[in-house]
């Protein structure tokens, strides 16, 4: 696609960041690590989820440099990168929320209305 098209050249990093937070248990995992870093252990805790697919989708988190391994001895502490993770993330999930209770009174009304 780049190839193709120099211009959308300097997209391909956003749209890497953008498709690493298009699943839900990594948009989990970025929401935990706004909290604080953890290790590999508190986050599959944390989503119930294998030890193998956790490391799998920190993976892909660290590939699209939203968060980095930090050595505390024979384990790693994962982290968001930087603070533009977490107002990216914090902003999107910000935004989802105002949506979704927007929508939720639009639908309140339309029912209100069927009703009259």
């Amino acid at each position: 696609m780049n190839d193709e098209n120099p211009q959308l050249a300097p997209y391909a990093a956003v749209s890497l960041i953008f498709s690493a937070l298009s699943n839900p248990a990594r948009s989990a995992i970025v929401h935990r690590l706004t909290e604080s870093p953890c290790y590999v252990g508190e986050l599959v805790e944390h989503l119930e989820l294998s030890q193998p697919l956790v490391s799998q989708h920190l993976k892909v988190l660290r590939q699209a440099n939203l968060v980095q391994a930090v050595r505390h001895g024979r384990q790693s502490r994962y982290q968001l990168m930087d603070e533009h993770v977490t107002h990216l993330f914090l902003d999107a999930l910000h935004h989802t929320h105002e949506h979704a209770a927007q929508d939720r009174e639009e639908e309140l009304h339309d029912d209100d209305s069927v009703e009259s």
